[in-house]
C-alpha cells in the first residue's frame, strides 16, 4: 500500500514540478455575458498578463442552474488543468435545491480564491409605491397576493430570499421564475413585474437612470457602489446577510504546489487597480484579502448557512 502511493506520489508532484506545461481550462458554469462570466475573464486575463506561463481558457458550461459546469469540474482529473468559478448557486443552494447532485460543494473541491462578493438589493419597479423597506411592506399588507417578484429562477437566491421576507415582514407576495436575471430584471424594469431581490450588475443601470429604486441590500453591509442604501439588517431583519460571490475553486485532490502557483497569480490579479476597476464597474466587490483557507472556510460556511434558507422557501428542483 505504501508502495503504491510512493508511485501515485512520484508523478503528481513531478507534474506539480512543471506547472503549467500547458493551457488551463476554467470552467464557468453559466452562460457567456453574465456576472461570473465577467468576473472570470477579468481575472484570467491579468493572471496569463503577469506572467502565468498558459493561456487560461475560459469554457462556459451553462444548465441546471450551474450546477452541469460543475459537476463537470468535480470529476476532472486534479492536476490543475481544470478550474471552475463557483458561486452561492453551485456551492450554497444547489446542494439544497437537488434530490440529486453530482458533486459535494465542500468535499468535491479545493478552493484557491474567493475572487469578489456581488451584493443583492431588493429593487422595486417606479409604479409601486414605495421608497423605502418599511413602505414597501405596508403596501404589501395592503394588498396581499398583488405584488410579483422577478425571480432568476426556481431556488434561485432572490427567490429564497423573497420568502424570507414574506415570513419575516408577515406579507404575502407571488414569484414568477424566470430563466436567468436577464429576462428577470427586463420585465422588472418595463413593469411587468413590481419587484425583485438580485445581484447588483443586473440592476444598478436602470437604478442610476431611475428606472428602478433600490430599497436595500441583503448583504450585511452597505455595498460599495450604493452606500446610501440600507442593509436590511440595519431595518431591522437580521437574518438577511446573503450576498451572491465567485471562489476560484480546483477539484480536491490538486497538489498543493499547484494551488500556490495559481493563487499566486490571482492574488496579482486582485491587487491591480485596472481589474479592481472593471470588477467594480460590473457591480462586484472584489476580495483581495482572500486566501485558500479563508475560501475553504468560506465555501462551508455558505453551505451551511443556505440549507435552512433553502428549506424555509420550500423551493426544490427535480
Amino acid at each position: 500500500m505504501v508502495l503504491i502511493s510512493t508511485l501515485v506520489a512520484v508523478p503528481l508532484a513531478a507534474r506539480a514540478e512543471d506547472y503549467p506545461a500547458r493551457p488551463v481550462k476554467v470552467i464557468i458554469p453559466f452562460s457567456a455575458g453574465g456576472p461570473t462570466d465577467i468576473v472570470g475573464r477579468v481575472i484570467t486575463t491579468k493572471m496569463r498578463e503577469s506572467g502565468f506561463g498558459q493561456p487560461l481558457i475560459i469554457e462556459n458550461r451553462g444548465g441546471g442552474g450551474g450546477s452541469v459546469g460543475t459537476e463537470v469540474a468535480a470529476r476532472s482529473e486534479p492536476d490543475g488543468y481544470t478550474l471552475m468559478i463557483g458561486t452561492s448557486s453551485t456551492h450554497g443552494t444547489n446542494p439544497h435545491l437537488y434530490a440529486k447532485l453530482g458533486y459535494h460543494p465542500v468535499d468535491s473541491f479545493t478552493p484557491i480564491a474567493q475572487v469578489g462578493v456581488t451584493p443583492m438589493m431588493l429593487a422595486v419597479n417606479p409604479k409601486v409605491p414605495a421608497r423605502s423597506v418599511a413602505e414597501f411592506i405596508a403596501y404589501a399588507k395592503a394588498n396581499p397576493g398583488k405584488l410579483n417578484q422577478s425571480s432568476a429562477g426556481v431556488g434561485a437566491g432572490g427567490h429564497i430570499l423573497g420568502a424570507l421576507l414574506n415570513k419575516q415582514a408577515g406579507i404575502t407576495t407571488v414569484v414568477v421564475p424566470y430563466a436567468g436575471s436577464g429576462p428577470a430584471s427586463r420585465d422588472l424594469i418595463a413593469g411587468v413585474t413590481d419587484f425583485a431581490i438580485d445581484g447588483l450588475p443586473v440592476l444598478a443601470p436602470s437604478a442610476r437612470a431611475g428606472g428602478l429604486f433600490l430599497l436595500a441590500t441583503t448583504m450585511g453591509r452597505r455595498a460599495q457602489a450604493f452606500p446610501d442604501v440600507p442593509t436590511m439588517a440595519e431595518l431591522g431583519f437580521p437574518d438577511f446577510d446573503a450576498s451572491t460571490w465567485n471562489v476560484l475553486y480546483a477539484p480536491a485532490g490538486t497538489p498543493k504546489p499547484i494551488i500556490d502557483h495559481i493563487f499566486k497569480y490571482v492574488s496579482i490579479a486582485l491587487a491591480d487597480a485596472g481589474v479592481i476597476a472593471r470588477l467594480q464597474d460590473a457591480g462586484v466587490e472584489p476580495t483581495p484579502d482572500t486566501t485558500p483557507e479563508k475560501a475553504a472556510a468560506f465555501t462551508r460556511r455558505e453551505f451551511e448557512k443556505w440549507g435552512p434558507l433553502v428549506k424555509m422557501s420550500g423551493a426544490k428542483v427535480e
